[in-house]
């Protein structure tokens, strides 16, 4: 995430970047069903959000505990997710277009 601005201050929800996608899941011999949105990264449960230069040595942190596509990361020393944190997960719906860096 080289393109994140080190000094932006991104808030709780706002999407910092995302790789759309369609994809469809089997439920069962009869069918599948199809689900649109994407992969993004995001904030939750932050005081007052954090800047993206923390945010950048988040998501190298996430890397290092192995995870490739989801995962997250608490965003304090304490390690308290209660308190913030960094999560990439898949986002359902309308991702507003973002592909790369959200803006």
């Amino acid at each position: 995430m080289q393109t994140v601005d080190a000094s932006w201050q991104y808030q709780n929800g706002d999407h910092i970047a995302c790789i759309p996608g369609s994809y469809e899941i089997n439920v069962d011999d009869d069918g599948a069903i199809g689900v649109n949105g994407g992969v993004c990264s995001f904030l939750q449960a932050t005081a007052s959000g954090v800047q993206g230069g923390a945010i950048k040595g988040l998501l190298q942190e996430l890397q290092k505990h192995g995870c490739e596509a989801c995962g997250s990361i608490s965003t304090t020393s304490q390690n308290d997710v209660s308190k913030g944190e960094l999560m990439v997960n898949f986002v359902s719906g309308n991702i507003n277009g973002c592909n790369g860096l959200c803006g």
